[in-house]
């Protein structure tokens, strides 16, 4: 990270250079345009070091809209998801980030700060490539089920934007 020249970044109230980098970064969560999965399941893909149960992943799952697609899976949550979650749509591999950082926001985490619970969430042109009824259901789920989050959406439809709080408008790098 880059020392500032001058001001202060503050997360809830915490200048962030009392924070150590590995402890900053647990606490965003980034949903890319082409978001990351992995060859695994769909429990690993949600949960990958084991620390959430059962109820925990289908509330997440139900939150993102994703819970009556995977409970039409054979294995449900043991389901297989391909290298890079190809097997899944564009939009269900967003929902699936989404439903990551929701687990990891304040409903399951304890209120300490900047734990290890998500405080900001980067969408990088995350909807960009979605239709119009997936891209609706992604930005309901910002909407709801990570209201409590710092949103840093970078995108270039102007709708998706117009809810935010504060909107930074950027014109050929400037």
């Amino acid at each position: 990270m880059y020392p500032l020249t001058w001001g202060t970044i503050s997360i809830d109230g915490v200048n962030i250079a009392h924070v150590g980098l590995h402890r900053l970064r647990r606490s965003m969560a980034i949903i890319p345009q082409d978001p990351a999965l992995f060859a695994g399941t769909i429990r690993f893909n949600l949960d990958p070091n084991q620390e959430f149960t059962d109820d925990q992943l289908w509330n997440a799952l139900e939150k993102t809209f994703l819970k009556d697609m995977v409970s039409s899976l054979d294995n449900k949550l043991e389901a297989t998801v391909t290298e890079g979650g190809r097997n899944l749509s564009v939009g269900e591999r967003q929902l699936m980030c989404m439903a990551r950082a929701i687990l990891r926001s304040d409903e399951f985490y304890s209120n300490n700060l900047l734990s290890r619970r998500v405080r900001i969430v980067v969408l990088d042109e995350a909807t960009g490539s979605l239709d119009v009824s997936m891209d609706r259901l992604v930005q309901k789920c910002l909407k709801e089920a990570l209201a409590e989050c710092t949103v840093f959406m970078i995108a270039h439809r102007l709708e998706n934007v117009l809810s935010m709080n504060k909107l930074l408008y950027m014109s050929q790098a400037k």
